[in-house]
């Protein structure tokens, strides 16, 4: 870059006032009124949601939920503030006390943004993208209880009632008699010795 390039880009970037995340909060279940508002008037708006299996009667179907109910993120200068205001389902900014003992704008860092929007992307926040598998316990299959009394303990089947959806698990490390515990207290073990997805 020449140096009356470099001098430019210098005076712009100091006449131009910062972009930053702020997180706004909704009128009462009004995020994607407020999302589109916002959008509309061509603001950069970050709406994370978790997307999850709603059961029907007869089958399931994806949908959605606030990842933060109540709020999202907006990427803009401190002068818009006024412009944000005016947004429908606009309720406020997230505040913080300041040195000064006045409740400001909290802007978040691009980093905390960013991780929430890459891990977004990812499917972290999108059960519908894991492969669903129905979990057929078999006779010798390591498991991890994730409910009941025996919670976070770590077991071998010794037999299954598919019939029952019900197994006889052996506790590792325990001297106790074999436990009977439903299919939905248990997730498969994978070979590294952490739980598999379900």
């Amino acid at each position: 870059m020449r140096m009356q390039d470099a001098k430019a880009a210098k005076a712009v970037a100091e006449v131009a006032p910062a972009r930053a995340w702020y997180g706004v909060r909704s009128a009462t279940r009004q995020e994607a009124t407020l999302e589109t508002a916002l959008r509309a008037m061509k603001f950069e708006v970050f709406y994370p949601k978790w997307v999850f299996w709603r059961k029907l009667r007869t089958s399931s179907k994806p949908g959605e939920r606030p990842l933060f109910p109540g709020y999202l993120f907006i990427r803009v200068t401190t002068e818009d503030f006024h412009r944000v205001h005016e947004a429908d389902g606009f309720h406020q900014f997230v505040r913080a006390l300041d040195a000064d003992g006045i409740q400001r704008p909290l802007a978040w860092p691009e980093e905390v943004i960013g991780d929430l929007m890459l891990r977004s992307d990812l499917g972290d926040f999108d059960e519908t993208r894991r492969e669903r598998q129905r979990f057929l316990p078999a006779k010798g299959n390591r498991v991890g209880i994730t409910k009941g009394k025996w919670a976070g303990f770590v077991a071998a089947i010794l037999s299954a009632s598919p019939k029952d959806r019900r197994v006889m698990v052996g506790l590792e490390n325990m001297t106790e008699l074999p436990v009977s515990l439903p299919y939905s207290a248990l997730k498969p073990i994978d070979g590294t010795g952490g739980l598999a997805e379900k």
